[in-house]
């Protein structure tokens, strides 16, 4: 059995419903997860594999979120960066209070602004 044909034979094609998961949130909410199923996963790949390589290099240089060969970690390397280099003001004015809401960022904001002390 084959996945890949030609363009002209697809036609249209129409996502199934995806399975809807509850995940219980430490503040007594839930989060909502749509998990597709394992052939629209696929073709979700396929589309992605193709279009990566056309629209990454239109992106920011700057830009970290969901891109090839980027993570979380890198972001904050190069912030790091940033800040022991050039010591400029504008990561504070970045970091505004909307950033620091969320309850696993409390931690975050407490050696942020101990940072800023030093």
């Amino acid at each position: 059995m084959t996945f890949v044909v030609p363009l002209s034979e697809v036609g249209t094609y129409e996502s199934s419903p995806v399975r809807r998961v509850e995940i219980p949130k430490p503040n007594g909410g839930v989060r909502q997860l749509g998990i597709p199923t394992v052939l629209d996963r696929f073709i979700q790949q396929v589309i992605a594999q193709i279009l990566t390589p056309v629209f990454d290099p239109c992106f920011s240089e700057h830009s970290y979120g969901f891109r090839p060969s980027r993570r979380g970690h890198d972001a904050v390397r190069k912030a790091r960066q940033y800040w022991r280099i050039a010591k400029s003001p504008v990561l504070h004015r970045t970091l505004d209070k909307r950033f620091f809401e969320s309850y696993r960022l409390k931690s975050l904001k407490e050696r942020y602004h101990a940072l800023r002390r030093t």
